[in-house]
């Protein structure tokens, strides 16, 4: 759908005051519900309207990962600090020093690395790799911590870290930002376990930390939604064997929606219209006046002699109208609201009494850089935005989601030089509603019952739980091998070798499936393509003997010296030990020997 904005004629104008109709522009409709609402909403955790999932999708293993953008903390950003504390590797950077601050910087299109004025690294993207997903291991990025993998790349000239970790250490950042940690424990279980089934719907699809997915802020975490997670760990809604769609807001105002009347699409029988005795309402309004400037003490043909000082009445109101113009054919521009003559919803509801359409009327002034949008009497042009009959969801997203909370809109009544317009609930109405789930909670429910009353007919089901393999062992390993001797020690333990470390043309070459092995690889050889396959807890490694290109996580990465098969035996560069699977290495000329440890 495309909507037309026109600059055209405004009715009850102040004398002199005119308005030429120009060229149409066109909108995109901002109503799918894939890119509708890209308003931040910081500080509150009750916003309602969110990216949809893929509902269906069946996955049986809960250690999947998941993959986030950083958008809600950073914005937009083109250098950033980060310190460590643990172990963290980065590509050709290994054993990074903890709390020490490296600058994170956009240098001729990559991704610069900076200790001090000292560069140590710089790529199309960059890559720190913990020792382990936990709390002793993490990367703070100005100041906030996360654990598990980051990614930093360039996204529209900026940058952009992608946070990847496993699903359930990613709900311990995401529960306390949607639900107040200091509610019931029993409510935030039926969080964690709506925003797992949530995450999990996504599959591979790399989803952001804000309220146009869920809240995640990292390790900001809290003891009592930490321990829903936990108890809880792999529980999941599915419905006939697949993932439900385990939508959630704020409050339904009284009766939950469907989904198919928000958004489109086939009525999915557990997520349907119905009175909810626990949600407690929560009624909002709020007033604005029509006219936002008085012209009647201003000289519409010097409007520099007032624009800079000349605020609206309601600047909340204002303010979400420019910003979404901002975003909708005025960028680049700063925008005054003269008049909001008129706001009005359709009589046809949903069958959760939803409002559907209605009308909206905006006039404005514009000015682009140092230049007034003016007629050709030179007087200030009015534009005006005339939506008749629209959806509701366009007017929302115009007005603020801050101020109309929800389609459940009671009425507008019209004060003459004022509209109030009031409602119940705040955010879409469909699946459980937050503040419901908390007074069933106070009242003794369980959280298996709290579940069934806002997804009936779902059953929970709890995932396999199989740990995925580890690079680094719980048991420290030190590996000690002698060049030219075919007798190595593994912790101290002797092991014989096939064939024998070696050096050739100043490479140090060891054989790659022991080391791997040893330190907690898995290593397959396909006798096929004759590829050889290293797999770790956040590696996948692919390398042909005679071939210097390594895939490493479906990127192709060049090593010094070619993997070489001897005898059976393939053997690699002791820098691709240190630099692809991330083990320290220290070599002793006294002894001719390397020591590799974990």
């Amino acid at each position: 759908m495309v909507f037309i904005l026109f600059l055209g004629a405004c009715t009850q104008q102040p004398k002199g005051l005119q308005t030429e109709i120009s060229e149409p522009i066109e909108l995109k409709d901002s109503e799918d519900p894939m890119v509708r609402d890209r308003v931040m909403n910081h500080g509150t955790h009750f916003q309602s309207d969110r990216l949809l999932p893929r509902e269906g999708i069946f996955i049986q293993n809960v250690n999947q990962n998941i993959s986030i953008r950083l958008i809600n903390y950073l914005g937009n950003v083109r250098e950033v600090f980060v310190t460590f504390i643990g172990e963290y590797n980065v590509e050709g950077v290994p054993n990074l020093a903890p709390n020490r601050t490296y600058r994170l910087t956009i240098e001729n299109g990559h991704v610069a690395l900076y200790e001090g004025a000292n560069k140590l690294r710089e790529g199309p993207t960059l890559t720190f790799i913990p020792k382990q997903n936990n709390e002793i291991h993490q990367i703070r990025i100005n100041n906030r911590p996360y654990i598990g993998n980051m990614q930093f790349t360039i996204e529209n000239s900026f940058l952009r870290p992608i946070n990847t970790l496993p699903v359930e250490e990613y709900l311990k950042g995401v529960v306390p930002h949607e639900m107040p940690a200091s509610w019931a424990i029993e409510a935030l279980k039926v969080q964690a376990i709506a925003a797992r089934t949530y995450a999990m719907s996504h599959g591979n699809r790399i989803i952001d930390d804000s309220i146009n997915f869920q809240v995640y802020a990292g390790l900001s975490t809290h003891p009592n939604s930490t321990r829903a997670v936990i108890e809880t760990t792999g529980q999941v809604l599915q419905h006939k064997d697949r993932l439900a769609l385990t939508v959630y807001s704020s409050s339904n105002g009284g009766i939950t929606e469907s989904n198919a009347n928000i958004w489109g699409g086939a009525s999915l029988p557990y997520l349907l219209v119905k009175e909810d005795p626990y949600d407690p309402v929560h009624p909002w309004s709020f007033q604005f006046k029509k006219v936002q400037i008085d012209l009647s003490d201003k000289d519409i043909y010097q409007p520099g002699s007032w624009w800079q000082n000349t605020r609206e009445v309601d600047e909340t109101i204002s303010n979400n109208i420019k910003s979404w113009l901002g975003r909708n054919g005025y960028p680049n521009s700063e925008i005054k609201i003269y008049q909001i003559p008129h706001l009005a919803f359709r009589e046809e509801r949903t069958s959760g009494e939803r409002v559907i359409r209605g009308d909206l009327s905006i006039q404005f002034f514009v000015r682009a850089g140092n230049s007034y949008v003016l007629n050709e009497d030179g007087s200030l042009r009015v534009h005006t935005l005339e939506l008749k009959n629209t959806t509701a969801q366009l007017i929302r997203s115009i007005i603020g989601i801050n101020l109309i909370r929800t389609f459940l809109v009671d009425k507008v009544t019209d004060e003459g030089l004022s509209n109030i317009v009031s409602g119940r609930g705040f955010g879409h109405g469909v699946g459980m509603s937050q503040w419901g789930a908390k007074r069933m909670a106070d009242n003794g429910s369980g959280y298996r019952d709290i579940l069934q009353f806002y997804y009936p007919g779902t059953a929970l089901v709890t995932l396999q739980t199989n740990e995925p393999t580890n690079l680094v062992p719980e048991i420290p390993i030190e590996i000690v091998l002698v060049i030219n001797s075919s007798q190595a020690t593994v912790n101290g333990k002797s092991i014989q070798l096939l064939e024998a470390p070696f050096i050739r043309n100043d490479r140090t070459l060891v054989p790659l499936r022991f080391v791997s092995e040893q330190l907690g690889a898995d290593v397959s050889w396909d006798s096929s393509t004759l590829d050889i396959t290293i797999t770790t807890s956040n590696k996948k490694l692919i390398l042909r003997g005679g071939s210097r290109t390594v895939s490493v996580n479906a990127r192709n990465t060049t090593i010094d010296v070619a993997p070489e098969i001897i005898r059976g035996t393939t053997f690699v560069p002791l820098r691709f030990v240190s630099e692809q699977i991330g083990a320290q290495v220290k070599w002793h000329e006294n002894t001719r020997s390397i020591v590799i440890t974990n």
